[in-house]
């Protein structure tokens, strides 16, 4: 299965790839975000923890992209295993923390970014 898609998986390591016009699409992001988490929790459990660190975080990138709730089980998922983060890893993911942050700082109401409540 991983096979048949390998091709799609590689785009979604390109951050320029995925900021064009054929991914700046929510629902495409939304999917590819899905994707990214639950390929990370399939190689969490086949013990490949960098490949699975990576996945949590370009699911987190995408979800922060889109401004999607998501991001939530992005930080848990990461919290989790975050024994097995790089440093590299860790500043990515503390970097992402922190435009989430600012996001919701700069939101008229917090909620409105994780498409809570109204």
């Amino acid at each position: 299965m991983l096979l048949e898609f390998s091709d799609e998986i590689q785009l979604l390591k390109d951050r320029e790839y995925l900021r064009s016009e054929y991914y700046e699409e929510r629902f495409n992001l939304s999917r590819c975000s899905d994707l990214c988490y639950q390929l990370a929790l399939y190689y969490f459990y086949k013990k490949s923890n960098d490949t699975a660190i990576n996945n949590v975080l370009k699911s987190m990138e995408m979800a922060i992209i889109i401004k999607q709730r998501d991001v939530v089980r992005c930080i848990s998922l990461f919290e989790e295993h975050r024994v097995y983060a790089t440093s590299k890893q860790q500043m990515l993911y503390e970097s992402m923390l922190k435009e989430v942050r600012e996001l919701g700082e700069n939101s008229q109401d917090s909620r409105d970014f994780f498409g809570v409540g109204g």
